[in-house]
């Protein structure tokens, strides 16, 4: 018999407007809360909302980021910045009174919850899903995904005016962004509902080349900081690329990266119930690793005095 699981809607006040979440739980889920981070930048929960099965464990909670979805939309002046969307975790977090939490941050979510992790010690498990926390080795795989499109169509991926971008376009983010998650009805749900000026204003254009706030971005040098239970996941064709889970992991002692075969960007949704068992297996290890060790928490501890 399947848990029964409430789910029930909330906001808060944070630095420039309204946030809206969603916390998932049930009457028996008396585990770490989970917080899901969304990517994009611009997106909305919506994506990750499949996940909220998880909730039969631990409460777990989703939420827009400020400019998308159901949260206030400012003007992108007044917000969009990493610092920004630190404190708005922060601000949730705090909102919920929860003393600890388990955080997954998908693609751009990635950068939120590793910033976070490493100024904060109150993390206990920490999902970097098809991470985005490395400009630079974005786009390595970008330059290498796009080295492998045909001629012709390297040449079109750099012109919005090219005949044959299109055709480009549609050919790398079938490989490298939806996979079979395309038509997904989260996925639909999170573009109708995501913004273009945050998306634009961080990132850029589109999935070719960083030129926004983010196109230098690097917290590699902080994972060091992080003393929570680690995983990466990557799909095995993702822009945030099995091969870059593997050089970032270095910086934390005893995580681990996970591969999910034949998906891309999304690999939750194209593998849902293989992520979901993968997610179960380690939110409930609750043993304390290398990365838990004293030096860790002694820099952690020096940080936040």
């Amino acid at each position: 018999m399947s848990a029964q699981i409430n789910c029930e809607e909330g906001e808060f006040q944070g630095g420039q407007g309204s946030v809206y979440f969603l916390k998932y739980s049930s009457p028996d889920g008396n585990g770490t809360p989970l917080i899901m981070i969304h990517g994009g930048p611009g997106f909305t929960h919506h994506y990750l909302e499949p996940l909220y099965s998880l909730a039969s464990e631990r409460p777990v909670i989703f939420y827009d980021q400020l400019g998308c979805g159901k949260s206030d939309r400012p003007s992108v002046d007044e917000f969009c910045n990493v610092n920004y969307f630190v404190n708005e975790l922060r601000q949730l977090i705090d909102h919920l009174s929860f003393s600890e939490v388990c955080l997954l941050g998908h693609s751009w979510g990635s950068a939120i919850a590793a910033s976070y992790a490493a100024k904060y010690s109150n993390v206990s498990h920490l999902i970097f899903a098809s991470p985005f926390m490395s400009a630079r080795l974005w786009n390595d795989d970008i330059q290498r995904y796009k080295k492998a499109l045909p001629s012709r169509l390297r040449r079109a991926v750099e012109d919005f005016d090219d005949p044959d971008f299109q055709e480009a376009f549609n050919l790398y983010y079938a490989r490298h962004v939806y996979g079979k998650a395309a038509y997904d009805r989260s996925i639909v749900l999170s573009t109708d509902t995501a913004s273009p000026e945050v998306y634009r204003t961080m990132w850029g254009q589109n999935e070719f080349s960083i030129t926004g706030v983010l196109k230098d971005f690097e917290c590699s040098d902080e994972l060091s900081l992080i003393t929570a239970k680690t995983l990466f996941t990557a799909g095995e064709k993702d822009t945030g690329s099995p091969k870059a889970c593997r050089i970032l992991s270095k910086q934390i002692p005893q995580s681990k990266v996970v591969t999910l075969r034949d998906c891309a960007h999304f690999p939750h949704l194209e593998k849902k119930e293989e992520y979901v068992k993968l997610l179960r297996s380690f939110l409930s290890d609750n043993k304390v690793g290398e990365s838990q060790n004293i030096f860790a928490r002694c820099l952690s501890f020096l940080k936040n005095s």
